[in-house]
């Protein structure tokens, strides 16, 4: 079972344009630019800052890995314009006045029925953070989530139900492909680690972690509470997958990219000098990204009888 709502977006460009590649690979190169577009009015939105939004929507438009999926002609890039979406009409729900369900109740059906298993990760994280905070909603508001939770799963859990048969064949079948492929326990502590090692090459450099605990952003904790919290539980939910295969947790780039933004403008605020400096860093190269593994390069190289050599 492949999810519809791309094939969909994919037909009607080719009945406009048709049959070539560009008609193709239009729809989702459009939705590249709507991302970076929207990723720049959310980030806006969720910090009231000019700086930090333009930052985030740089950090996605400059993404190698974002762009590539944006000019394949698949559902690869779709994810992360719904990641934003569904994270914009999200926090609406805590401002002081009546709250608008239709929107995300909308997004949330198109995500699932666009790459299920990533929504997967963006709704947990969502509700687990709703959870923790729900008391800072007005009542009303809370009664309408209820309702939008209802019938986003009437129109996905069917859908659900219905291919989970093929889940378990899925993994056999790209068992069978390869010997690294490894389905125990195991794998999964494998694939965690290989999602964070294409994270960390890629997208945000785990380097920078430790700013967390930074005063300087105690003022953004509610906003940084909210993407580490969706960020690991898309992490999370593509771990069943065999494989940890980036495009698996494309909804993450624009959550890390944001969170990337809120850490330059905030450890430099009166310096935007240095700001510029490590965002032009990040941006042409994997510097900052890789420098951790150069002692451990070192290490290897002067003891390779340390270490055992694995194809996986």
């Amino acid at each position: 079972y492949r999810p519809w709502v791309a094939y969909y977006i994919q037909s009607f460009s080719l009945s406009l344009f048709g049959q070539t590649t560009f008609a193709a690979r239009l729809p989702f190169a459009l939705i590249g630019v709507f991302a970076v577009i929207f990723l720049y009015r959310f980030a806006l939105k969720f910090t009231d800052q000019k700086f930090v939004a333009f930052l985030a929507a740089f950090f996605l438009a400059s993404s190698i890995p974002a762009l590539i999926y944006f000019r394949t002609a698949r559902y690869v890039g779709l994810p992360i314009l719904l990641s934003i979406l569904l994270l914009s009409f999200y926090i609406d729900i805590y401002k002081n006045k009546k709250w608008n369900p239709f929107p995300l109740t909308v997004v949330s059906i198109a995500f699932f029925h666009t790459m299920y298993v990533e929504f997967a990760g963006i709704i947990a994280g969502v509700l687990i953070h709703f959870f923790i905070h729900h008391k800072e909603t007005l009542p009303e508001n809370r009664q309408r989530a209820a309702w939008a939770a209802g019938i986003t799963a009437i129109f996905c859990i069917p859908w659900l139900i219905f291919i989970s048969p093929i889940f378990s064949k899925v993994t056999q079948h790209l068992a069978s492909w390869s010997t690294l492929i490894d389905l125990s326990w195991h794998g999964y502590i494998k694939r965690f680690l290989g999602f964070l090692f294409q994270v960390n090459n890629y997208i945000f450099p785990f380097i920078l972690l430790p700013l967390l605990f930074l005063k300087q952003l105690k003022p953004f904790a509610k906003q940084v509470n909210l993407l580490l919290i969706c960020i690991l539980t898309v992490l999370l939910s593509a771990l069943p997958h065999a494989m940890p295969i980036q495009q698996y947790i494309s909804a993450s780039f624009p959550l890390f990219f944001l969170l990337l933004a809120i850490f330059i403008a905030n450890i430099f605020p009166k310096h935007l000098l240095m700001q510029s400096l490590l965002a032009a860093l990040l941006i042409t190269s994997n510097l900052v990204h890789i420098c951790l593994f150069f002692p451990l390069k070192q290490v290897v190289k002067d003891h390779t009888d340390w270490f055992q050599r694995s194809p996986y």
